[in-house]
């Protein structure tokens, strides 16, 4: 029974890693990554919080857009990660939740853009 067990647990760990990777990072990790050019950046707040301050090269979609899993779709064909961010984290670890699935490289900036401002780093109007 112990091996069944054992065996169940293995199986599900291959399929867990099947699926994209995810981690929440600090602010400069998270900078670090965004400025590799690799990734898409993605900030999932609302158009008003963006246009009152975004990281540079970020593309605004609103978590709560009923197409914001179709958008991150459509920008993610051709690129495999994307960095997402908001204000303190929430809705970034919520937008997580939303993408597990779409076999993607996910890197969330934990502490948000209150934890950006806080490392000392800029925003762009």
């Amino acid at each position: 029974m112990k091996r069944f067990h054992v065996l169940m647990l293995l199986v599900l760990f291959a399929v867990l890693s099947a699926f994209g990777q995810q981690q929440s990072v600090s602010a400069g990790e998270f900078k670090k990554v965004a400025e590799s050019g690799r990734v898409i950046l993605i900030d999932v707040r609302t158009p008003a919080e963006f246009a009152q301050g975004h990281i540079a090269k970020a593309i605004n979609i609103d978590l709560s857009d009923p197409q914001f899993e179709a958008k991150v779709k459509q920008l993610t064909v051709k690129n495999k990660t994307v960095a997402l961010y908001c204000r303190s984290g929430r809705r970034s670890k919520a937008a997580m939740g939303i993408i597990k699935n779409m076999n993607l490289k996910v890197y969330e900036l934990s502490g948000g853009i209150i934890e950006w401002q806080q490392a000392g780093y800029s925003l762009n109007q």
